[in-house]
């Protein structure tokens, strides 16, 4: 958030949240309770102490609060990091603001003056009468004789061996439409190349276009020669299909190419390698028939492309999930999303991939800081003719969903989730600090993504929510939550045989509500809670004997007869440091068939779930850690699941097991097997997908780290990989 220097006012901070559950709003922070309040300036020697500033809270905004601060606080450009800590009550705070220069936030924020670009910084004087050669006209490329054209670079920090073409700013938003087709012309004829690219700069103001213009060249970009900011989402933002939604919710950024004529692609990016930086697309007819975008990116892959400060808006914005039916997208993509995003926002059903191609559409973006509405960065389709759609690659981070949609809702079936499908999440996925609602994060799908603070509705991270649509977790969560039926949980209409299950692990992990009992296979579960609010029903049912439970909490409803960890068949499971209820129903938490086994080490029983493709062929996998004592046998058992969940059958499979120095991967330093008269690797469980690796102290005498991997000789596939730790310890006396 920008501020002025000497800024004196109200500054918003938080949000803060009760330090157990992270969620709920903590309405009774004062600074002078805090442990520390504290505001670090740009070159600091030292923090300044705010506990004596006023501070009151936010009226209609639980959570957070306003600073008021004077001009001492304020006095020094570049950043200022306000810090509110009070360990006992809730989670540490930080707001980051930007002190800039007066004129630069009056430019820029307040609208209130403009920044130097004038005429007078181009020539150096004003001019009585401005001259031909005083304006720009569509096309310039460098002239080394220009004086004009030489500050113009200068001030945009344009290198003079790069070509540049300006769009003549216009008097009219249709002369500027038609003046920014006749700038992309213009570039065309400079011959962009990856050597050569081509920069198109507009100024500000509104650019009209009544046919879509195309984007087709690559290496031709499109920048704001003063890019203001889009205006954020806010949660009462309410999209409609219908057209109505309203136009103040726009919230454009100073350079905004519209249509306002029915069903006409406002922008159509048909070439990769291209750079947009401060640009808005709207489409603000709001037509409720037909299929058109406000931005419809119609190349396969944009891959080489990047996006800055972007924002896309359609006025009657919908999702249809068959072939044919009409869809109006904010930022649409006929098959891959690709590319590098960052800032950049728009209105629900935005990033929306693969809608109409023939092969899979693929969600690969690195993203940072964006904004959606509801249904956005999702895949169009589960299966069928369009192709199977999942997430693979992608890293998004410090992203949304928000809004309502035709007055419901808060940012729902975001991130690769739907109410009937979702679309797969692999394990080559990232999120961190992300926020949507409900049915988000790989609903009714896999999901085998790391995540990391992230925090969503009901039946997010690989829920399932209706029969039919299988949901599971397989990948690994931290610092998140959800609402009923996270992590693999289901709601409560949908029975054992229709549900997905967790399978991966999740630690610091909240959630909760009226959900059905979580099915657990090999799961990890550590400092989590998992709880049934009001239905009455077990909190965890265990499918294998391969799953741990640690230092967490399960509750069921008090006095009703779930179980917080129950088994329909004999089962096995590592529970240690947790907490229970309901104990007039059992006493430890247990119910009759399960039996709590000891721990062992934190590698045992290791759930490893690599891709389909890595079955058949050398993928990607997870990495997972063995760890044993210098001198003694080491003993683990790993259970192999595809990308579908399903148990790999390695029924009379030949299995070798290496080891290696990451110094010199071409020497094994052991070599474990079930062939050729070798018993090292056994192949068990009732799906023959558990292989038991047995090391003999002999290849533990040093210690050390080393890489391993666990190879399909059959099927000449890998199978999982790792580090092997082999820890420092004095070896056991002989027994005599």
């Amino acid at each position: 958030m920008r501020i002025p220097k000497g800024y004196a006012g109200k500054l918003p901070i938080g949000p803060f949240s009760d330090k157990t559950d992270g969620t709920t709003p903590e309405t009774g922070i004062t600074l002078g309770a805090a442990d520390v309040a504290r505001a670090i300036k740009y070159s600091p020697t030292s923090a300044t102490d705010i506990s004596g500033y006023t501070w009151v809270g936010v009226t209609g905004a639980p959570g957070w609060y306003f600073l008021t601060c004077d001009a001492s606080l304020t006095n020094t450009e570049g950043f200022l990091k306000i810090i509110v800590q009070d360990d006992d009550v809730c989670r540490p705070v930080v707001c980051n603001f930007e002190v800039v220069h007066a004129k630069a936030f009056n430019s820029l924020v307040d609208d209130t003056d403009q920044l130097e670009v004038d005429v007078v910084q181009w020539r150096g004087s004003q001019p009585a009468v401005l001259a031909d050669t005083d304006k720009i006209p569509a096309s310039i490329q460098h002239d080394a004789d220009s004086t004009l054209l030489a500050a113009i670079r200068t001030r945009l920090g344009i290198k003079p061996t790069d070509a540049a073409v300006f769009v003549t700013q216009g008097t009219t938003d249709t002369e500027r439409g038609d003046n920014l087709a006749t700038a992309l012309t213009a570039a065309k004829a400079l011959t962009p190349s990856a050597s050569n690219p081509v920069t198109v700069w507009a100024p500000d103001g509104r650019y009209k276009r009544t046919a879509t213009l195309d984007w087709d060249t690559a290496y031709i970009h499109l920048k704001a020669i003063t890019p203001k900011p889009w205006g954020r989402r806010r949660v009462t933002d309410n999209d409609k299909s219908d057209g109505t939604t309203l136009l103040s919710e726009c919230r454009s950024t100073s350079v905004e190419i519209y249509s306002e004529t029915a069903d006409v692609t406002t922008f159509e990016q048909s070439a990769d390698n291209v750079h947009f930086d401060g640009i808005s697309f709207s489409q603000v007819s709001g037509s409720a028939s037909g299929t058109y975008h406000a931005f419809y990116c119609s190349v396969a892959s944009n891959a080489g492309s990047r996006y800055d400060n972007c924002y896309a808006w359609h006025r009657a914005p919908l999702k249809e999930n068959t072939k044919g039916s009409a869809r109006r997208y904010p930022w649409a993509f006929i098959q891959d999303c690709d590319g590098v995003w960052e800032s950049c926002g728009g209105n629900a059903y935005g990033w929306r991939f693969g809608w109409d191609a023939g092969d899979a559409g693929q969600f690969k973006a690195r993203m940072n800081d964006m904004e959606g509405g509801r249904g956005a960065f999702i895949g169009d389709f589960a299966t069928g003719s369009e192709g199977t759609h999942k997430a693979t690659g992608c890293d998004v981070r410090n992203s949304k969903c928000i809004g309502q949609w035709n007055g419901s809702g808060n940012g729902d079936h975001g991130f690769s989730g739907c109410t009937n499908f979702g679309a797969q999440i692999d394990a080559t996925c990232y999120f961190e600090s992300i926020y949507a609602g409900h049915n988000s994060l790989g609903v009714g799908a896999l999901n085998a993504a790391k995540l990391r603070n992230c925090h969503v509705g009901n039946y997010g991270c690989g829920g399932t929510a209706v029969t039919g649509y299988k949901g599971y977790f397989v990948g690994e969560a931290d610092d998140s939550t959800a609402g009923i039926g996270g992590f693999g949980g289901r709601a409560p209409g949908v029975s054992d045989a229709n549900s997905g299950s967790l399978k991966g692990r999740i630690s610091f992990c909240v959630s909760s509500g009226a959900g059905q009992s979580w099915l657990c296979e090999g799961a990890v579960i550590d400092r989590c809670l998992l709880e049934q609010k009001t239905l009455d029903r077990h909190c965890v049912t265990l499918l294998d004997s391969l799953s741990k439970i640690t230092n967490s909490t399960l509750l069921v409803v008090e006095g009703g007869l779930g179980v917080p960890i129950y088994a329909a068949t004999p089962q096995s499971v590592c529970a240690a440091g947790n907490v229970y209820n309901n104990h007039d129903v059992t006493a430890d938490g247990l119910s009759s068939l399960v039996t709590n086994a000891a721990c062992g080490s934190p590698t045992d029983n290791l759930t490893v779930l690599p891709y389909t493709s890595s079955i058949a062929g050398d993928g990607s996998l997870l990495a997972r850690p063995l760890t044993v004592w210098q001198k003694a046998k080491g003993v683990w058992t790993i259970a192999l699941f595809d990308a579908e969940g399903e148990p790999v059958n390695l029924f009379g499979h030949d299995l070798a097991f290496v080891a290696w120095l990451e110094s010199n991967p071409a020497t094994a330093v052991i070599e474990l097997k079930n062939y050729n008269t070798k018993t090292d690797l056994t192949i068990g469980g009732g799906d023959n997908n558990q292989v038991t690796i047995t090391c003999p102290d002999t290849d533990t005498a040093t210690a050390r780290v080393l890489q391993w991997l666990l190879r399909d000789m059959t099927d000449d596939a890998s199978l999982a990989r790792g580090k092997l730790t082999i820890h420092a310890a004095a070896d056991a006396p002989a027994v005599a």
